[in-house]
């Protein structure tokens, strides 16, 4: 069976993800990493009221392993371009399981302890950071990194089944517990994707486990046990102790092999002492990151001119070492702290001198005071901690220094860091140590944060820093520098006299007024060019930034307001007024919108905000905008004519934040709105009329015309009075009040339990369904429910007795909604906040007689929770096994959690006993109970208990407790279906293939059953079981194909029949059966002919053929046919639909070659403008960046008309690249990055054609002074470009940073990056025009099977195993290991250690500890010949960028272009280049490349081990003659040609060496 493509993996995943959650993977559009974190910080609001009014706790999520998802999703959609990018699907995911109901805060914790979980095993991932392209990426490893996405993709999945459980609930302990509990499926998704991970570690140039495995069959017995049942390694060895020692030497292997690896664990290991959690760490991280992201273009710059920051970033000697910014809150202090941050870890220092270490940045950013956080008690201590993390991940130096520290005996348990006063952990984390070469830069921002007891001794260290540093030698005094944020008052003038501050108000007013300017044209305010306009405008922006005093919140309500005057076409006059009210506080701009808000909305306005503010505020989680419509139409019973979102972007936009279609209120807007007094009308105040008519001394006309008027006012013209003065002493104002909108909400909830559901008010049921009991919990929480009344409580009282005791409220909007998220059986609070209601005497005094009993005999048996829940889940227990109205998933996992509920037994006499006794002989019949109420339960039904079973455990007994709930004596066919499709969803894949056979052995026999059965086939992924599921599915689609036969229900059969066959589709190509999956696609299109991925499928295959006719026949077709409801033509439509595809850009570029000499290809362009316009009018951005792309390429490539215009090109690749943003999804940011990767190839070609280079020269320089890494392209052709013209010096000025990187790698103190360093260099020397320096870095990059002996003993850093390799050295010969010499030396080495054993085997009393390290040793010698003919590998993963699939493990045979960045060709590729029959437009036919040779062991032999061949000449293929040196003497003669300073001093080295170079 061949391999699946990652494609099918990833569908797998999807198919794999849907069936455990009952959700897509898919959304659209995609989550981004951005997305992401904000639901992390929406998760922040906590349900939930207190006294004061709603609660929101904060609560940080880990962004470690998120950022390092975005890394491996940019790696992984270099191998695959996935319709949705691999990173997307893996957001989508966290998305899906950030949906937690926020009043749930336990499962905030266990989502935070997966994070953490994942985030240690995702943090080596980082590496990826220092590649700029990922095209070089080993197709194994490429294949893996998708693995490991996939199975996180998993890991979401069963959490979020997890927490639809509830399971979690039950473990007090937190996640670990959870994760631990086999039963939760989650710990062994843990296990595989760390073993996942290990196996990169592996691949990336480690010793391979095989190798280990190879020597030792205890261990590959232990190993493969593990993999086949998916244990971890530590369960398997309890069960086979002979080889726990075993275990030990491999963990110990593992752990001396990978030093990276070990660094990790160091980190964590400091991480966990100090900080315990991460979360308050991240916090700072994300804020910062997001702060920088917010930020205007150049904002902050003016800061670089300021002479107190200049002196303190330039460390000069006699500057303070500490620098002070200061502002009032709104001043943007945390911007311009991230933009410090920033920019000093971009830069190598501000000095004239190229330093090799880069200065070092930590920063901290305290959290704001309306952030409250329990976990953080000691902030100013919690920050000296992460500042010490963060330093220590980047100085190995200080890395040993504080993991010494916390190994330490007084440090083990680590309370004592608890302990420490800010001062005593600022001298024992040793921030200032004498003999430091790297400065750290250390930002605080926001110290006005810290409460005062916190702060002080903070602010003392600082003040005495100088000190400090003055006691060192005056060389050392610079190691330290220190920006501090807060108010003014936070740094007293007494403390703090002599230290420099900037006040931030006094300095960035023009940067306020570039703020008013952007803000202006943003929303296109004033931008008129006549006078008054231009005054006007003048007028704001320069009175404007005067009047705030630096604050910019106060600059965005000025131009709010002024923006709504402006669409009001207010006055000049009035723009004045706005300006003056510029200085008011955030609180009296609140006021100022509710007052303005209550003259100018209408009575009906102000009674539709009250009834958003109650859900918006008090609700339990945030409503979306169909949520609060559904509010709406409860509350009023009409649908308005002017849409919501309308009225929040207009009318009351100033009232709520509406953003991405959520609907908040501000803090400020809250406390103002927010009121104490009563808002509810009681019964004795709704007015009341009483009127008494007396009639004296009238004549009996006078009485009866009276009358007769009386009568006809009243009946026929309805007692007209003056609707506007009605309406002016009626209206009502802007206010809610918590107690009355909690029981609004509960009574709106009866309204809405009580009646059928309703289309209009199902997104809302979906909330109550969820937050029923939490809003009646919070009612009776609050101080004034005694208040209550009585006929209140009764009302509500009766509805929970309906709402649980039956089981019918649940069902029918079950029925219409499907189940509720959480499921509340494992809800204890849920529960108990029923229960007080019904054993509320006023609450339910009115229920029947028979009602009362009832409920009397639940609160008497010893499981009332258990007997209160009955009727719902034997209700439930229905729709799981007896029909399939409901999918199987919620029904499963509430029983489960009914059955998992604790029991009570409750014993009090011997007759009690003996009823609950089971009979001892079953032909004495049942033993007869007394007469129980109707619903009340058995004794034995309440008393099954379900324990710690795993997933197929509790299925069966589920079923069991099922069929004798409902006493089902035969089990059918849909019994066993429904068992099968239970199993299935849980992955349990060989119970759910015998229960589903048995289905269908069975009478009634549906045709869902074959369906499932081969899903659960092909879960086995085995090719012999793939090719039975194909099978039952023909079975499935025989039976569909009749079924569609018949004209009842043909819509819904044919979208059953086009679902199976692309499911078939998918498996015929995993079984390399091209033409059966193709016959399918067909199919498909003859029962919908717009079905867009057929259709792609089928031009796909037509592309492939690549004969003309056919393709010109279906292109024209497409072409004149437009899809239903559409307005493009079904080809418009369906390059719409590529946009998405895997191969995008294959298909678009192989399409252009295909039609570019036919009139095919006008129809292209003109489907492709089409295309484009509806993705402007829908702003679709990712399909409009792609289209751009694409659009550009065929007019600028493949155009062969004689009106072809190339550069138009360049206007489409603009638009493209400007829709990237910092927060973009990797997938889009790497369309936007090709679209100004062609652009800059544009500008290079045109500056070595034109006559006068320099406009072209001049636009790659203002790319390249963007500094952005959208442009990175435009570097590397401008230096291509000077390079082509001889100018060698102003190549190595620009490439000085990436050789710099180069050299950083060599010079680090890990090898196994050594391959990168490598890489780098070769391609900045080549691109720089130093072909033959080139051909020495690429020399460098060895296959795998080289001087393995070396490579081997120098892993081996740690004692004793260190010292064994000292030893073992010298038995090494000198020349390179290679073939038969590496085996003769392994041997050697093999020989002197089975000696060294044997020896202290004979001791009487051997070391056991050089004994086992020298058993590990010999198993890591014993390595594994590879077979004959096994291809050579090797860390360097090129892949051929002609789209053959080719791909390089070392310095192998292939050509590099010496002018595009990171691009590399086979011959056959480069032919086709040349000829012009390559598919894919990357490169130029004109260039040039660098041939690299073709590895030779021999003449690496005879240049020997650490060296390398330099010099000589280069006859435009490659080298001729050269000298040999040793590695660092050349890379030193590099340092000298560049420009930076040797890192040592090499005396050997020769006048005749030098000029070699």
């Amino acid at each position: 069976m061949a391999e699946q493509t990652l494609p099918e993996l990833w569908k797998e995943a999807e198919i794999r993800f849907q069936r455990i959650t009952g959700k897509p993977l898919k959304l659209s559009p995609p989550k981004t990493l951005e997305d992401v974190r904000k639901e992390f910080e929406s998760q922040q609001t906590e349900g939930g009221m207190n006294e004061d009014g709603k609660t929101r706790a904060t609560k940080d999520f880990s962004m470690t392993a998120l950022q390092c998802l975005k890394l491996l999703g940019g790696v992984a959609a270099q191998g695959a371009a996935l319709v949705f990018g691999p990173a997307d699907l893996c957001f989508n995911a966290i998305s899906m399981l950030l949906d937690i109901p926020s009043n749930i805060h336990e499962f905030h914790e266990a989502v935070d302890g997966m994070f953490e979980q994942v985030a240690i095993f995702l943090s080596q991932f980082k590496i990826y950071s220092r590649i700029e392209e990922f095209s070089s990426i080993d197709l194994e490893l490429m294949r893996l990194i998708h693995r490991l996405m996939i199975s996180f993709v998993d890991i979401c999945a069963l959490s979020i089944t997890l927490r639809k459980s509830g399971k979690w609930k039950s473990f007090k302990g937190g996640f670990k517990k959870v994760i631990l509990n086999d039963d939760s499926g989650v710990q062994a998704e843990l296990i595989r994707f760390k073993a996942l991970i290990d196996t990169h570690s592996s691949i990336q140039g480690t010793i391979t486990l095989e190798e280990v495995l190879h020597s030792r069959a205890d261990l590959t017995k232990v190993l493969l046990i593990a993999s086949d049942t998916k244990e971890s390694i530590t369960d398997v060895t309890k069960r086979l102790d002979h080889v726990a020692d075993r275990i030990d030497l491999l963990a110990t292997a593992e752990g001396t092999r990978k030093s990276e690896q070990i660094t990790k664990e160091n980190q964590k290991k400091i991480t966990d002492k100090l900080l315990g959690s991460t979360d308050i760490a991240q916090k700072s991280t994300t804020t910062c990151n997001d702060s920088w992201v917010a930020s205007m273009k150049n904002s902050g710059e003016w800061m670089n001119a300021i002479p107190e920051y200049q002196a303190w970033a330039d460390r000069k000697p006699d500057t303070h070492p500490v620098l002070l910014v200061t502002g009032d809150p709104n001043t943007g202090k945390s911007f311009l702290s991230s933009i410090i941050v920033h920019q000093l870890q971009s830069s190598r220092g501000r000095g004239t001198q190229v330093s090799t270490r880069t200065p070092l940045v930590a920063y901290h950013f305290f959290p704001k005071k309306t952030e409250k956080s329990t976990q953080n008690p000691r902030p100013a201590e919690t920050a000296l901690k992460c500042l010490a993390v963060q330093i220590a991940s980047r100085d190995p130096a200080y890395e040993k220094k504080l993991l010494a520290l916390c190994e330490s005996p007084a440090w083990a348990d680590g309370t004592r860091f608890k302990d420490l006063s800010c001062k005593e952990l600022w001298q024992s984390l040793n921030f200032v140590v004498p003999k430091r070469d790297l400065t750290y830069f250390v930002v605080l921002d926001g110290l006005d944060q810290l409460p005062g007891e916190s702060s002080d001794q903070l602010l003392s260290i600082l003040s005495g820093l100088k000190t400090s540093l003055e006691s060192l030698p005056e060389s050392d005094r610079c190691q330290l520098r220190v920006l501090a944020t807060g108010t003014s008052d936070t740094f007293p003038k007494e403390q703090f006299g002599d230290v420099p501050r900037v006040h931030v108000p006094d300095c960035n007013i023009e940067e306020i007024a570039h703020y008013v300017d952007h803000e202006l044209k943003e929303k296109d305010l004033l931008q008129g060019k006549d006078p008054e306009t231009i005054k006007l405008r003048n007028s704001i922006r320069d009175k404007l930034p005067t009047l705030v005093e630096g604050n910019f919140f106060k600059v965005r309500t000025a131009i709010v307001k002024i923006n709504d005057l402006v669409a009001s076409d207010g006055s000049a006059t009035e723009v004045e007024s706005i300006l003056k009210e510029a200085g008011q506080s955030r609180e009296e701009i609140a006021l100022d919108v509710v007052n303005a808000a209550n003259q100018a909305l209408s009575a009906k306005e102000i009674e539709e905000v009250n009834e958003i503010l109650v859900w918006a505020i008090f609700g339990a989680e945030f409503f979306e905008v169909d949520e609060m419509n559904a509010a709406l139409y409860l509350r009023f019973g009409t649908t308005p004519l002017q849409p919501l979102e309308k009225k929040l972007n207009g009318k009351y936009s100033k009232l709520f934040e509406f953003e991405n279609g959520w609907i908040q209120v501000g803090a400020e807007m809250e406390t103002v709105v927010t009121t104490t007094a009563n808002t509810r009308v009681k019964a004795e105040e709704i007015p009341q009329i009483t009127a008494s008519i007396t009639i004296t001394k009238a004549s009996l006309t006078v009485a009866q015309n009276f009358l007769w008027n009386l009568c006809e006012q009243g009946v026929m013209k309805k007692f007209v009075f003056d609707e506007t003065a009605a309406a002016t002493t009626s209206k009502g104002t802007i206010r809610v009040n918590e107690f009355d909108a909690q029981l609004w909400i509960v009574k709106q909830s009866l309204k809405l339990l009580s009646a059928p559901p309703k289309d209009r008010t199902k997104a809302l049921a979906t909330y109550i369904l969820e937050y029923f009991p939490t809003h009646l919990e919070l009612l009776r929480a609050h101080k004034n429910f005694e208040h209550l009344e009585a006929e209140e409580k009764r009302e509500i009282g009766q509805c929970v007795y309906s709402y649980i005791g039956d089981g019918d409220i649940l069902e029918k909007f079950w029925e219409a909604n499907g189940p509720p998220e959480t499921n509340w059986v494992d809800e204890d609070d849920d529960i108990a906040s029923m229960w007080k209601w019904l054993e509320s005497e006023e609450a339910t005094r009115f229920l029947g007689k028979k009602d009362k009993e009832w409920l009397r005999s639940i609160k008497e048996d010893p499981n009332p929770d258990r007997s209160l829940l009955r009727p719902i889940i034997k209700m439930v227990a229905k729709h799981w096994l007896m029909d399939r109205a409901w999918d199987v998933r919620a029904p499963f996992e509430w029983i489960k959690s009914f059955l998992q509920m604790d029991i009570q037994k409750k014993v009090e006499n011997k007759e009690v006993e003996a009823i609950e006794k089971p009979p001892s002989n079953e032909s004495e019949g049942p033993v007869q109970e007394e007469e129980k109420p109707e619903n009340a339960p058995s004794t034995d039904e309440n008393s099954s208990h379900l324990g710690d079973v795993d997933d197929i455990g509790a299925v069966v007994a589920a079923a069991k407790w099922v069929q004798k709930v409902h006493k089902v004596s035969t089990l059918d066919s849909l019994w066993y279906e429904r068992l099968g499709e239970t199993y299935l969803i849980l992955s349990e894949f060989d119970s759910a293939v015998e229960a589903l056979t048995q289905a269908t052995k069975l009478e009634n026999t549906h045709w869902t059953c074959f369906r499932s059965l081969a899903l659960a086939l092909a879960g086995r992924d085995n090719e012999s079981d793939l090719t039975l599921a194909v099978a039952e599915m023909e079975k499935v689609l025989d039976i569909l194909r009749k079924m569609q036969e018949v004209q009842e229900n043909k819509e819904d059969t044919t979208s059953k029949l086009i679902e199976s066959l692309k499911q078939m589709a998918g498996w015929q190509n995993r079984l390399e059966n091209v033409d059966k999956a193709h016959a399918c696609y067909e199919e498909i299109l003859l029962s919908d002919p717009d079905d867009l991925e057929a259709n792609y499928q089928v031009l796909k295959t037509t592309l492939r053929i690549g004969h003309e006719e056919p393709l010109q026949a279906t292109l024209e077709t497409l072409s004149k046919r437009k899809p239903k409801e559409s307005e493009l033509s079904m080809l418009a439509t369906l390059i719409t639909f590529l946009t998405t595809v895997e191969d995008r850009n294959t298909i678009f570029e192989t399409l252009f070659l295909a039609t570019q000499k036919s009139p095919l290809f006008d129809v292209l362009l003109e489907n492709l403008e089409d295309a484009l316009g509806l993705a402007r009018k829908e702003n679709r951005l990712y399909d409009l960046a792609v289209l751009l792309l694409q659009t550009g390429i065929a007019l600028y490539h493949f155009d062969q008309r004689e009106q072809k215009t190339p550069e138009s090109a360049l206007r489409l690749w603009a638009e493209c690249g400007s829709l990237s943003s910092g927060n973009s999804s990797w997938g889009f940011q790497s369309v936007c990055r090709r679209a100004y990767r062609l652009t800059s190839f544009h500008y290079y070609h045109r500056a070595k054609a034109s006559k006068d280079p320099s406009p072209h020269v001049e636009m790659l320089k203002q790319v390249v002074s963007r500094h952005q890494i959208i442009d990175q392209y435009a570097k590397s052709y401008l230096g291509c470009y000077y390079a082509s013209i001889g100018d060698n010096a102003a190549a190595k000025r620009l490439f000085l940073d990436n050789f710099m990187s180069a050299l950083a790698l060599l010079s680090d103190e890990y090898e196994w990056n050594d391959y990168q360093g490598y890489l780098n260099l070769a391609d900045t020397l080549m691109h720089s025009g130093d072909y033959l320096n080139a051909l020495s870095a690429w020399s460098l990059i060895i296959p795998g099977d080289i001087d393995q002996a070396v490579m081997l003993l120098d892993e081996w850093k740690d004692e004793p195993m260190r010292s064994i390799a000292n030893n073992l050295r010298p038995l090494i010969p000198n020349e390179a290991q290679i073939g038969s010499v590496q085996r003769q030396t392994f041997s050697r080495l093999i020989e002197e250690v089975d000696h060294q054993i044997s020896q202290l085997e004979a001791m009487s009393e051997p070391d056991n500890t050089q004994l086992d390290a020298f058993r590990l040793a010999r198993t890591l010698l014993n390595r594994p010949e590879p077979p004959d003919g096994a291809p050579r590998g090797g860390n360097l993963g090129l892949f051929c960028d002609g789209e053959c699939g080719l791909s390089w493990g070392y310095a192998d045979d292939f050509y590099a272009c010496k002018s595009c960045p990171d691009v590399q060709f086979c011959k056959d590729c480069r032919d086709k280049l040349v000829a012009g029959k390559l598919p894919v437009f990357i490169c130029s036919s004109e260039h040039d490349w660098l041939h690299i040779p073709k590895w030779d062991d021999e003449e690496y032999a005879k240049i020997g081990r650490s060296k390398v061949k330099i010099g000589g000449t280069w006859d435009g293929e490659a080298r001729v003659g050269g000298e040999v040196v040793t590695i660092e003497a050349w890379l030193d003669l590099l340092r000298d040609a560049w420009g930076v300073p040797r890192v040592r001093t090499n005396e050997n080295l020769t006048a005749a060496e030098i000029a070699r170079v």
